[in-house]
């Protein structure tokens, strides 16, 4: 089964009904963490919406994860997280599976990626390599972090609970990233046509950003990065080992 994950807030309304219409055809399950939301949009079924107020509270961008560990029958071959402020293809789906398939589940696939230039000064600068999500990418490249907005998991693929994402709020790609790094696996950013993936919410719209945020502040971010693990490794693609 194809599952879907996002979080949302209330300000990101109009975005979000957007990425779910292009989502939803696309996948099995769809889920919405509702961060902070008094209702359930009108175009969000009772089942596709969870509003952080009856689950596990304001979780920020970990939100995404709350049905990894298959509660709620969200049992899952196949785990998408996404942000409510993306433009997805409709092949968006269909070509991740396609590439998560291809390496029998064994990587994190994923579009927006970088890898980490050592020792890491800045979290934010100190990138040695960046794919962004909207720019094309000739062949798949070994990564050490992924956006969120764009990866496919599985539990097959990681060992991964709730409970990884508490030591820093807002930071679901770093945590990701480390746990991936812990259990040795591969995160890979795959090939596609230059916008691809499309920014729906302009940078310099009005509201609340992680990533501004995280470019503002980046210690707590720069001090987990450094600190969760002895160093930062590249793990081979398992297509490339075949």
């Amino acid at each position: 089964m194809i599952v879907a994950a996002l979080a949302s807030m209330p300000e990101r309304l109009p975005y979000l009904e957007e990425v779910v219409d292009a989502i939803r055809p696309q996948v099995d399950v769809l889920r919405v963490y509702l961060n902070n939301f008094d209702a359930i949009p009108s175009f969000l079924s009772e089942e596709e919406g969870r509003l952080s107020s009856a689950a596990a509270g304001d979780l920020g961008d970990s939100g995404k994860f709350y049905w990894f560990d298959e509660r709620e029958d969200t049992s899952h071959t196949h785990y998408l997280t996404l942000d409510d402020d993306l433009g997805y293809p409709d092949d968006y789906v269909s070509s991740l599976v396609r590439e998560f398939d291809a390496r029998s589940g064994s990587a994190i696939i994923g579009v927006h990626g970088s890898t980490l230039s050592q020792p890491i000064e800045d979290f934010v600068t100190s990138r040695e390599e960046r794919f962004r999500f909207y720019q094309g990418l000739e062949r798949a490249r070994t990564v050490h972090l992924l956006g969120t907005a764009t990866t496919l998991l599985s539990r097959d693929t990681l060992n991964l609970n709730l409970d990884d994402f508490k030591s820093l709020r807002n930071a679901s790609d770093l945590h990701l990233a480390i746990a991936a790094q812990r259990q040795k696996v591969p995160m890979i950013a795959v090939a596609r046509p230059d916008q691809w993936i499309t920014e729906e919410r302009p940078w310099q719209a009005e509201g609340y950003s992680i990533w501004k945020s995280v470019r503002n502040h980046s210690t707590p971010q720069t001090k987990l990065a450094r600190t969760a693990l002895d160093s930062w490794q590249l793990f081979e693609d398992p297509l490339v080992m075949v």
